[in-house]
C-alpha cells in the first residue's frame, strides 16, 4: 500500500501508465487484425499477409522502437522531457500513414504508407519502459513496471483486438468486408490520445525523476 501511494503520488507515474494502455490498445487492436484487413480488403492470401507482418512490419516496427530509444537517449542528455516528447510527436506523425494505408486501394502504395506508419507508431516503447523505472524509487521500480505492464495488457492485449472485432460485426452490415477498414481506423485513435497523456507526463517528469533520485526516495524511517 506504501508503494502504491508513493507511485500513485508521482503524476509523471500515472500518466505514463496511462499512455501505455493507450498506446497497447492501438498496437494490439492493430496488429491483431491487420492481416486480416490485407486479406478481406486487398485479396492477399495468407503467405503474403503473413509476408507484410511478419516481415516487414516486424524488422520495422523493431527498428523504430531502436532509433527511438537511442534518438531519447540523446535529446533526453538536455532535456528529460524528450522521453515523453518523442513518442508524443511521433503518435501524432504515425496517424496520417496509417489512415492512408487503411484508406488507399492499391495494395503496394498502401503497404508503402504502412511502413513509416509502423516505425514511428512503436516510438513509445522504449521511453515509456525507461522513464517507468525512472521515476520510481529503486524499491518500487519492480512494482512500477509491473503496473505498466499489467496496464498494457488489461488494455491492449486484453480490450484492444475484442473491441476491433466488436466493431466489424457492428460494422458489417452495412460495409461488409470493408467493416474491418474503418474498425482499424478507429483503433488508431488511442495512440494519439496517448501523446496527450505522454505531454501531460512530460510536464513534472523532471522533478519526478529527481525526487526518485534522491537516497531517501521511498525510504521511511521506523
Amino acid at each position: 500500500g506504501e508503494a502504491l501511494a508513493a507511485l500513485a503520488s508521482r503524476r509523471a507515474f500515472v500518466f505514463i501508465a496511462l499512455s501505455a494502455a493507450l498506446h497497447g490498445f492501438s498496437s494490439y487492436g492493430s496488429g491483431t487484425w491487420t492481416n486480416v484487413f490485407l486479406m478481406r480488403v486487398h485479396g492477399l492470401n495468407v503467405a503474403q499477409a503473413g509476408l507484410v507482418l511478419g516481415t516487414l512490419s516486424a524488422v520495422v516496427g523493431a527498428s523504430g522502437a531502436y532509433g527511438a530509444g537511442r534518438l531519447t537517449d540523446h535529446l533526453g542528455r538536455r532535456d528529460a522531457r524528450w522521453y515523453m516528447w518523442v513518442p508524443a510527436l511521433a503518435s501524432v506523425l504515425a496517424l496520417p500513414f496509417v489512415i492512408t494505408f487503411l484508406l488507399l486501394d492499391n495494395p503496394v502504395y498502401a503497404v508503402a504508407a504502412y511502413l513509416p506508419g509502423a516505425l514511428l507508431a512503436n516510438a513509445w516503447v522504449g521511453p515509456t519502459y525507461a522513464m517507468t523505472q525512472g521515476v520510481a524509487p529503486p524499491r518500487m521500480r519492480a512494482l512500477a513496471a509491473a503496473i505498466v505492464v499489467f496496464a498494457i495488457n488489461l488494455v491492449g492485449m486484453g480490450l484492444g483486438p475484442v473491441v476491433v472485432g466488436a466493431l466489424n460485426d457492428v460494422l458489417a452490415p452495412s460495409f461488409g468486408l470493408e467493416a474491418v477498414r474503418y474498425s482499424l481506423m478507429v483503433a488508431a485513435i488511442p495512440h494519439a490520445l496517448a501523446a496527450i497523456f505522454n505531454l501531460l507526463a512530460a510536464r513534472t517528469l523532471r522533478e519526478d525523476l529527481a525526487l526518485a533520485a534522491r537516497p531517501t526516495a521511498g525510504v521511511h524511517a521506523p
